[in-house]
């Protein structure tokens, strides 16, 4: 069990990598970068092999790192009810 400083440390981050995902600068530069992959793999020809392997490495790049931070943000949004049962365990302790 992580102890409430370690808690926090998490909900800290979640609130960053919400901000950071819900920035819309980042949220057009990665569809750019999507929609100009794609468009690159669309202008392949079928011998083109490296370059599509390229193209797919870089398509799942951009969604590994958009998972990561929605990894972070569960990871916070948990941490905070965990928080949050402890508190409410605290509570009803001094009662």
């Amino acid at each position: 069990m992580r102890d409430a400083s370690q808690l926090i440390q998490d909900i800290d981050k979640a609130k960053q990598a919400e901000l950071l995902l819900n920035n819309q600068l980042l949220i057009d530069s990665l569809a750019y970068l999507k929609a100009e992959t794609l468009d690159d793999f669309e202008g392949l020809t079928f011998r083109q092999t490296n370059e599509m392997v390229d193209c797919n490495r870089m398509l799942k790049i951009i969604d590994k790192f958009e998972s990561r931070l929605i990894d972070i943000i569960n990871d916070g949004n948990s941490a905070l009810r965990e928080l949050t049962s402890i508190k409410t365990h605290e509570e009803s302790l001094k009662k």
